[in-house]
């Protein structure tokens, strides 16, 4: 695994065998009468192999691979041939290689160690209160489609730590962490794009581009009914508007970020972008977040938000020129007929956040320490069955699954990451310090999103988080980057 530990350029022996094991396949090919397209891609895949196997297995190539292949393969719409239990999905694949690479460095390379981090403490007790609440509900496993929803909820679980903890042990320096922030935002500001166009035309980009990527298999469009106002609601790559709306706000920030230390012209097109398509998914949720955003900025960069106020007014005219009716669609949902407690608060349980609230409660009380047990609610869409309802406030879910405990252990983790990254942020005045507070920004937003969305049932997002988490260690155990004046001197 020593490839992993750096980019160094493949020996010319590494570069032969592939290229004539690809030609014999496609001669094979062409004289056989076989189809040629899987043999060319094939070829294609050895050729580059071949050339730039070091490039391909170094860390940064691997996991902005990774972070491409989350933000743009959508979950739950295609996957892999294989007779797994589980539908085998890119992102799946792409974090087992990294994971496996990362663990076997771990064996083999000095170089690459396990990091403490200072989010370990709430990252280890939100493992342990999930596995006690499926512990001290044992006798539920006995459904069998309850069982398999709470292994799978564990594996997902345990999943995002270990990409956390991959991610930290590799990323170092603040170089480091700089290039994995700008291919995390350049990806994002792609996924806002097509959704933007989407929202113009109807036409998700995302569908067709995975679609033609080799061995994926089509599963077909998400299900539901996403519009609002009479307006369709934008998916692009997620798995529900309001999850990529949360997505796209949190990577505002940090555009905002590059943007303020960069001084280049395209972060804040990223930026604009970003913010344009997170209000074409028509999602409340995405504005709030928006808010805490601002909030956290005026906190600790209050000369940021200064510089991006006079913005704010041509930005609503550029946004109603390319979205045509989003300003009167939201004007429309915060202040609809009746109120918006009213409207939040009235209809059947699942159906209205209020309602679903209310209904949670009891289930609460009667198990309060421990909930129900992680994973053990079944809500009829991705599951054999129902014995719950939908809540859309994730807060209230880990309450009726992991009890009081699991609440805490979440709310320590997003404390913890808030007021260790906000301090350093408000000290460090340099690149560093204004990266940091994006990061906070984002943590923070997301923490809050989850009083209006069951956030853990989106993948794509929730790997978000934890991205976010693992860029905001590494930031904060690597060093101030030196000012360009004292790095001329050297």
């Amino acid at each position: 695994m020593r490839a992993a530990s750096g980019v160094a350029a493949p020996g010319s022996a590494a570069a032969v065998w592939p290229i004539f094991a690809g030609l014999g396949l496609l001669t094979w090919a062409v004289l056989t009468g076989q189809h040629t397209y899987p043999a060319a891609v094939l070829l294609l895949a050895l050729l580059v192999f071949s050339v730039g196997h070091r490039w391909i297995f170094a860390w940064p190539t691997l996991i902005g691979t990774t972070i491409l292949v989350i933000l743009w393969i959508p979950i739950r719409r295609f996957e892999l041939p294989g007779s797994l239990p589980f539908s085998l999905e890119p992102y799946r694949v792409m974090v087992l290689v990294l994971g496996l690479c990362w663990v076997a460095s771990l064996l083999v390379d000095r170089r690459v160690q396990l990091r403490r981090t200072p989010i370990d403490g709430p990252l280890l007790l939100v493992l342990l209160v999930a596995a006690a609440s499926v512990a001290a509900n044992s006798g539920r496993l006995a459904d069998g489609a309850v069982n398999d929803s709470v292994w799978k909820a564990m594996l997902f679980l345990v999943s995002y730590p270990i990409f956390f903890y991959a991610v930290v042990s590799v990323t170092r320096t603040y170089a480091d962490v700089e290039r994995l922030v700008r291919i995390f935002v350049a990806g994002g500001a792609v996924v806002a794009l097509f959704a933007i166009v989407e929202a113009r035309t109807q036409w998700d980009f995302f569908d067709h581009f995975a679609a033609r990527l080799p061995g994926l298999t089509y599963l077909g469009p998400e299900t539901g009914d996403f519009a609002r106002g009479g307006h369709e609601r934008v998916l692009a790559s997620a798995e529900h508007p309001i999850a990529l709306s949360a997505m796209l706000v949190m990577l505002v920030p940090l555009a905002l970020a590059i943007g303020n230390s960069s001084r280049q012209k395209r972060w804040w097109v990223a930026a604009a972008l970003l913010t344009m398509a997170a209000l074409a998914t028509l999602s409340r949720t995405g504005v709030v977040m928006l808010l805490v955003i601002g909030i956290v900025f005026a906190v600790l960069r209050r000369g940021s938000i200064k510089r991006i106020v006079p913005f704010i007014l041509p930005g609503l005219v550029a946004l109603h020129f390319v979205l045509p009716g989003t300003i009167g669609s939201f004007k429309d949902l915060f202040f609809p007929s009746g109120g918006l407690v009213a409207e939040q608060s009235s209809g059947r349980v699942g159906s209205s956040r209020g309602a679903s609230f209310h209904a949670g409660i009891p289930v609460v009380k009667h198990q309060p320490l421990l909930g129900q047990g992680y994973g053990t609610r079944l809500r009829g869409q991705d599951s054999g069955g129902q014995n719950s309802f939908i809540l859309d406030d994730q807060w209230m879910g880990t309450a009726m699954e992991t009890g009081l405990l699991g609440v805490c252990a979440w709310l320590w983790l997003f404390l913890r990451s808030i007021r260790r990254m906000g301090r350093e942020a408000k000290d460090d005045e340099g690149p560093r310090g204004l990266l940091l507070t994006g990061l906070t920004a984002g943590i923070a937003a997301f923490a809050v999103g989850m009083i209006y969305y069951d956030a853990f049932s989106f993948i794509q997002v929730t790997f978000v988080l934890f991205l976010f988490l693992a860029l905001g260690c590494a930031t904060l155990m690597s060093d101030r980057p030196r000012p360009p004046a004292e790095a001329a001197t050297d």
